[in-house]
């Protein structure tokens, strides 16, 4: 039964471990932390979005006993699929009837209640932040924050290029210079990378999603990632909302 709160930059888990078969063996894992909650850390716009795990799901603790354990968050955690902000609704557990602080025991009846309860939601939900005006001026930041990055990273591919010029090329490098994007033929100076081409295309490589031959490829590789002729991208602009 897992619990969090947030603390500074991260949301922390607190697990409490309980055997209905033994109630009076229960234990209080230590704490770890799972997720930076503010969208200025956590760089869902790069990345990609999470999607969340099934609660109630069912994994062996030690095979040769062939022990399981069912993971029930307790409390209701939301994503903000705006701004990418976590936020949530905190769940006392000291509060609750099966627990009592003052005697190490529980009532096996109403914590089975509570875990039937919860056992088949998800990890967190997908609402939008209730203060609004953060949720929008989070999402201006950000955006400038990547329109600022992605101006610097040109900027100094144009030195870099300007302090290594590249010998004449005696040879034509490519017989056909052409990379299929959606569909369609498009000129590039081959061989390139992902970032080259993209930026060729005065497209924001943060700003996108890129298949390249039918493999998603992360923003983290788009400057190693090399295009060849013949290659095929399927390229998608993302868009928040605001």
């Amino acid at each position: 039964m897992v619990w969090r709160e947030f603390r500074r930059k991260y949301i922390y888990e607190l697990a409490f471990l309980y055997n209905p078969d033994s109630p009076d063996n229960w234990l209080i894992e230590p704490e770890r932390a799972v997720h930076l909650w503010s969208p200025k850390e956590n760089n869902f716009f790069e990345d990609g979005f999470p999607l969340p795990g099934l609660r109630g799901s069912l994994w062996c603790m030690r095979r040769e006993f062939n022990d399981k354990q069912t993971t029930v968050f307790m409390d209701d955690l939301f994503l903000c699929p705006n701004c990418g902000a976590f936020h949530h609704s905190p769940y006392d557990y000291n509060s609750k009837p099966w627990f009592d602080r003052h005697n190490p025991r529980i009532d096996p009846i109403a914590m089975s209640a509570a875990i039937e309860e919860r056992k088949h939601k998800k990890e967190f939900d997908i609402q939008r932040c209730r203060q609004r005006k953060y949720c929008t001026e989070t999402v201006r930041y950000i955006r400038e924050k990547l329109k600022r990055e992605e101006k610097e990273a040109v900027l100094q591919a144009r030195l870099e290029s300007k302090s290594n010029p590249k010998p004449a090329k005696r040879f034509r490098e490519t017989v056909n210079p052409f990379v299929t994007a959606n569909g369609s033929p498009v000129e590039a100076k081959l061989p390139c990378s992902i970032e080259e081409f993209l930026v060729a295309q005065k497209l924001l490589p943060r700003s996108v999603v890129v298949e390249h031959n039918g493999e998603a490829v992360a923003p983290s590789e788009f400057s190693r990632r090399q295009l060849n002729a013949g290659d095929r991208l399927e390229i998608v602009k993302i868009v928040a909302g605001g």
